[in-house]
């Protein structure tokens, strides 16, 4: 499995579509954050090589360290065991030059390295030098020596930290009545403001049962608990694990203990009374035919529902389609083994070859996925976490939110931006990890298109602390480096914000920008190129986020430095720019990814759907029933345009 395949080449493991999309999210950042290490200097210079190991036990975990290199990044993995679900970033995990695998993880890792106490420079040209879809107009070959020289790249990540992230439901289409989340939640969870607090009736009984099954079943509600999957606590910045969870004291939010607990051995009660955040419980019997009530439900709390049913919309609401299983003690009327239903993927039960965990083993994967994975965001920051926490010193990390208010960044006041890039290690290392795990979320929307034009904003600063300069953060007087890549990974599990308040500040990044010719850039050796608008990735609309991301690829974003960034094979800019890697959590549109970028080489032409940016919501009236799909495929055009990735 080579790690610069896009996700949609993966290993199908799961039963449904969406279930999919949230387990592979951590894979996904670390495929994009894969690819653009392929693309940093630690792919073109002679302190780089290549190895391969065999790492990994059918039970236990294994450690493996790379002597020979200083640093590695992983390019493919092997399965030695195809029962094991590879595809998952925390079964295995890259610190420094060592690689950790989890208990049933086994396969031949492909690594490269920079070499152990070597500091040659000379170059080497890792594109493909003959690539007939260089829209350069020259081969590689030919380009000066000194653009191969690139330095580290800087990456600009942004969490989206919108109020949907509070969600403990996925798909958007299963918040009937604004059931939102999954359990009775705390006050102010996430440190800001709240939604109310509706949650689907625990019913086990009656017509009613059917919305308790729908929404607490792996195969309909993809971050709801999935037996097949095993949860580990989250990353800390040096690889070590957080704390396990306790079962009988599970922490709602891991990182504030004194949001409270929840007992998963024992019964629950809980009161909707409507008195409280409009406390309700939500029954529905088929689509769109609910109702909200009022009262105590006793319910047990660590259980699921495993559906057997077909694709459509009426077999999924069939009661008949779906079995509950408890987790218990047997005393409790519970079971001392749990069987089937995919647990032979799981690496931290001992007779997981024969599909089965015991009850500890059971209830205490059920705890960590409580504490570590139950919300949107819980799993996004796992995700997140077990990406980046393979990643060395070879690149220089910044860290915003899409609702950071303004701040100074290395002197300068801006929103969105939290923190300037630096490289990635040491102190700067644990402030990402500590923005990802207490960044506080409130009630707030999706700005995108502002966000990503903040981005591109910061990227465009030519003073010695902003991004370009040789110490990010500091005044250093040493010569800016004119062969740097930039890139914004955008994580969003939505569609974006519209209407005014959520445009791009810069009002000619609102402008039909991939509808448009862009200015003529040169560079060394003669080298001139100028965007033309065509297809894929023009439309005869403004104000999207592709265009935003056009804006901050087709221009020069730094004019007084030399233009000696090296073209790559998929992206023919030689000048300063920003490319966008779109990250989407559960959100899917009309255009496959795959047949979008492979337009890029023949031209295809792609209908891109309007998104209805005038509107608030794309679930707006009057905003038409295309709207959504328009707008999750706007992240694929944004990233498309920027000759990025889209997963």
């Amino acid at each position: 499995m080579n790690m610069t395949i896009e996700a949609s080449e993966m290993n199908d493991l799961f039963v449904t579509r969406e279930a999919k999309k949230s387990l592979k999210f951590a894979y996904c950042i670390v495929t994009a954050l894969s690819l653009l290490a392929v693309s940093s200097p630690a792919a073109s210079q002679d302190c780089t090589a290549e190895a391969s190991e065999r790492i990994g036990h059918k039970k236990h975990p294994r450690s493996h360290t790379f002597s020979e290199f200083s640093e590695i990044t992983i390019t493919d993995v092997a399965p030695q065991n195809d029962k094991f679900d590879f595809d998952s970033s925390g079964q295995y995990r890259v610190v420094g030059n060592k690689i950790n695998t989890s208990g049933g993880c086994r396969a031949v890792f492909t690594v490269t390295g920079k070499k152990a106490d070597c500091d040659s420079t000379d170059p080497t040209d890792p594109t493909d030098p003959t690539d007939p879809t260089d829209p350069t107009g020259v081969d590689i070959a030919e380009v000066p020596l000194f653009l191969t020289r690139q330095s580290e790249p800087n990456v600009m990540f942004l969490l989206d930290d919108s109020g949907s992230m509070q969600f403990e439901l996925m798909p958007d289409d299963l918040t009937y009545l604004s059931a939102r989340y999954i359990y009775p939640r705390a006050n102010d969870l996430y440190g800001g403001s709240d939604y109310t607090n509706r949650v689907p009736t625990f019913n086990t009984s009656g017509d009613a049962a059917i919305f308790n099954a729908i929404t607490r079943s792996p195969q309909n509600n993809s971050i709801y608990y999935n037996p097949s999957t095993t949860y580990e606590p989250w990353t800390k910045e040096d690889g070590t694990l957080f704390q396990a969870a306790n079962p009988s004291q599970a922490y709602h939010n891991p990182m504030d203990e004194s949001k409270g607990s929840r007992n998963l051995q024992q019964e629950n009660s809980f009161q909707m009374n409507g008195n409280t955040n409009s406390d309700k419980w939500v029954e529905c019997t088929k689509p769109n035919d609910c109702n909200l009530q009022e009262r105590t439900e006793r319910f047990w709390p660590a259980f699921y529902y495993w559906y057997s049913g077909g694709d459509s919309e009426s077999e999924k609401w069939k009661i008949a389609n779906y079995q509950r299983v408890e987790i218990k003690r047997q005393s409790d009327g519970g079971a001392d083994t749990y069987t089937g239903h995919s647990r032979e993927f799981r690496h931290d039960c001992a007779d997981a070859d024969n599909a089965t965990c015991t009850y500890e083993e059971e209830i205490q994967n059920f705890a960590n996925w409580y504490t570590y994975y139950r919300s949107r965001i819980l799993a996004a920051r796992a995700g997140i976490g077990f990406a980046f926490v393979q990643q060395g010193s070879g690149m220089r990390v910044g860290f915003g939110t899409l609702n950071q208010d303004s701040n100074d960044v290395d002197g300068v006041s801006t929103d969105v931006i939290d923190d300037g890039v630096r490289v990635f290690q040491g102190s700067d290392r644990e402030d990402f990890f500590d923005n990802l795990y207490e960044r506080t979320l409130s009630a707030a929307g999706t700005p995108l298109r502002y966000a990503l034009d903040k981005a591109g904003q910061y990227f465009e600063r030519s003073d010695n602390k902003g991004p370009w300069g040789a110490n990010p953060g500091t005044d250093d007087n040493t010569e800016h480096s004119s062969c740097r890549r930039s890139y914004t990974v955008l994580m969003t599990d939505g569609y974006w914000s519209g209407g005014s308040s959520n445009d791009a500040d810069e009002a000619n990044a609102r402008k039909n920008v991939d509808g448009s010719d862009g200015p003529t850039i040169t560079g060394p050796n003669g080298l001139s190129y100028q965007y033309k608008a065509s297809e894929p990735f023009k439309d005869n609309r403004d104000n999207t986020l592709a265009d935003v991301a056009m804006y901050y690829w087709n221009r020069d974003l730094r004019p007084d430095l030399d233009n000696n960034v090296a073209p790559l094979k998929k992206n023919p800019a030689f000048w300063q720019h920003m490319s966008v890697y779109g990250v989407g959590l559960g959100v899917s549109g009309k255009e496959d990814p795959d047949a979008a970028f492979k337009a890029i080489e023949d031209g295809t032409t792609i209908n891109w759907l309007d998104p209805k940016s005038s509107y608030s919501n794309c679930t707006d009236s009057g905003a038409g029933d295309d709207a959504c799909r328009a707008r999750s495929d706007d992240l694929l055009h944004a990233a498309l345009n920027s000759r990025g990735g889209f997963f």
